[in-house]
C-alpha cells in the first residue's frame, strides 16, 4: 500500500511538473511577443521625436493663413 502511495505522488509530481513546463514556454512565446511589440513602438516614438525635431514649432507670420472670419 505504501509503495502504491509514493507511485501516486510521483505520478502527481511528474504531471505538475510537465504542466509547469507547459506554462513557462507559453509565457516566454508571449514574452517574446510583447518584446517585438515593445521594439517597434520604441522605434517609432524615435521616428516621431525626429520629425518633431525637423519640423519647426512656429511658421513665419507671412506664411500664417487669417482665420476665415477676416
Amino acid at each position: 500500500m505504501r509503495e502504491e502511495q509514493s507511485e501516486e505522488r510521483f505520478i502527481a509530481l511528474e504531471e505538475k511538473v510537465a504542466y509547469l513546463e507547459n506554462v513557462i514556454a507559453t509565457l516566454g512565446e508571449e514574452l517574446d511577443t510583447v518584446y517585438v511589440r515593445l521594439d517597434k513602438c520604441e522605434r517609432q516614438i524615435k521616428i516621431l521625436a525626429e520629425r518633431e525635431n525637423e519640423a519647426p514649432a512656429v511658421c513665419d507670420l507671412s506664411e500664417e493663413v487669417p482665420p476665415p472670419h477676416y
